[in-house]
């Protein structure tokens, strides 16, 4: 049972019925809701689970075979994006392309990137492209760096980054994902190299 509503099950029926697969799913869910809400646009673990639920994120997420190739995979995250766009409104919220792409990221990430299978190198080879092609967390900090000077030489002069990763429209979203691919050699997961995590002194809203 998700989001806090168990029906007519006792506690022990959830648990002999809980699987290792639904844990997955709650968890992932519960970080991409904690790291998209904003101090200007909040909503509870619980409102953003049930926008999750009414995309293709949990069916996408089964296994790598599951996962869209490259070729597919920008077109399915637009898609999802839109979904989630629509599953805010119907709950009184109304969040940005940026914030919808930072749920479904986290999400991905939580199940593939920083999950089992972590050895990059023995990935199978048709996964790893998978996992490439995977849009990593962008926030303000990221953004910073990523438009910064540092990378003229892979993208050209530095010009000013966009506004605030939450207010991206979807084109703007999409441009900062073109120019991740050019700066990591469309291995994207490795963007997060510009992330300082849990060493940030200030917020990455």
């Amino acid at each position: 049972m998700c989001w806090g509503s168990r029906g007519k099950m006792t506690y022990k029926e959830d648990i002999e019925n809980f699987t290792l697969e639904e844990n997955r799913h709650k968890y992932a869910a519960w970080c991409a809701a904690k790291a998209a809400s904003t101090k200007t646009m909040r909503f509870s673990v619980k409102c953003a689970g049930s926008w999750i639920d009414k995309t293709s994120l949990r069916e996408i997420s089964k296994n790598w075979d599951a996962l869209p190739s490259p070729d597919d995979f920008d077109d399915v995250h637009r898609e999802i994006r839109k979904t989630l766009l629509e599953a805010s409104c119907k709950s009184n919220k109304k969040i940005t392309h940026g914030i919808a792409a930072k749920l479904i990221n986290i999400y991905l990430k939580t199940i593939f990137v920083v999950g089992v299978e972590i050895n990059y190198k023995k990935l199978a080879p048709k996964n790893k492209l998978k996992l490439n092609a995977i849009h990593p967390p962008i926030d303000r900090l990221v953004l910073r760096k990523l438009y910064s000077a540092k990378f003229t030489d892979e993208v050209g002069p530095a010009i000013k980054s966009p506004m605030s990763w939450s207010q991206l429209s979807s084109h703007d979203y999409e441009s900062v994902v073109k120019r991740a691919r050019q700066v990591t050699a469309c291995q994207l997961w490795r963007l997060e190299a510009l992330w300082p995590g849990y060493a940030a002194s200030s917020t990455n809203n």
